[in-house]
C-alpha cells in the first residue's frame, strides 16, 4: 500500500460529542447557596471558572487565577462578553450589563472597606452589619451575571450543575462555621 506521507490525515469525527461553553454554567440556587454561605468566597472561583473557559474558548492569553482573584478589575470585561454571546445567540434576554458589573465592583470594594473597619473595632457594630448588605449587593450582581451565562449557554435552568459534589457541601459546612464565629464575634460587642 503506497499512501502520500503529505497528505492532512483523516478521522471520522462523526461520533465524537462533547459540550463545550464559554462560561461556568451552575444552577442559580447552588449559586446562591455556595456563594452566601462561604460568605462570597466562592465569587473568586466563580471569576476563576468564567475566565478560564473564556481563554479556551477565544484561544487568549489570560490569567484566569489572577482574574479571579482581582475580579474587580475585571467585572466590566465579562460581563461584556456575556452580552455580546447573548447577541450573538440572538437572545432575547436583556440586562444591564454595566450597571449590574458596576454595583458588583461598588460592593465589593465597600464590602472590603467594611470588612476592615470592623476588623479594627471601628463602628461596631455597624461595620459588621454594612458587609453583610454589600455581600448581598455583590450576590445580586452575580445572580443576573449568571442568569445571562446560564441563557447564553442554552442552559437556562443551569442543570448540567445543579447537584451539590463533596467539595460543594465541605464548603457549605465550613461557611456556616465561619458564619457561626462571625455572629459570635458580633454578639460580643453587645
Amino acid at each position: 500500500m503506497e499512501s502520500d506521507a503529505y497528505q492532512t490525515p483523516q478521522a471520522d469525527l462523526s461520533t465524537t460529542s462533547f459540550t463545550e461553553t464559554a462560561y461556568y454554567i451552575v444552577s442559580l440556587k447552588k449559586f446562591l447557596i455556595l456563594f452566601l454561605s462561604t460568605l462570597g468566597m466562592y465569587g473568586v472561583y466563580w471569576f476563576y471558572k468564567n475566565w478560564s473557559l473564556q481563554k479556551i474558548a477565544t484561544q487568549s492569553n489570560t490569567w484566569p487565577v489572577m482574574r479571579g482573584i482581582f475580579s474587580i478589575f475585571f467585572t466590566h470585561s465579562l460581563f461584556r462578553n456575556i452580552t455580546a454571546t447573548l447577541k450573538d445567540n440572538n437572545s432575547s434576554h436583556e440586562w444591564n450589563h454595566g450597571f449590574i458589573a458596576t454595583i458588583y465592583v461598588a460592593s465589593a470594594i465597600f464590602s472590603n472597606i467594611s470588612d476592615r473597619l470592623s476588623a479594627k473595632s471601628i463602628g461596631l457594630p455597624i461595620t459588621s452589619f454594612t458587609g453583610f448588605i454589600f455581600l448581598g449587593g455583590m450576590a445580586w450582581a452575580l445572580y443576573h451575571a449568571q442568569t445571562a451565562i446560564n441563557i447564553a449557554s442554552n442552559d437556562p435552568g443551569g442543570l448540567s450543575n445543579s447537584h451539590f459534589s463533596a467539595a460543594n457541601i465541605a464548603w457549605i459546612v465550613f461557611g456556616i462555621i465561619l458564619w457561626g464565629l462571625i455572629f459570635i464575634g458580633i454578639a460580643s460587642h453587645f
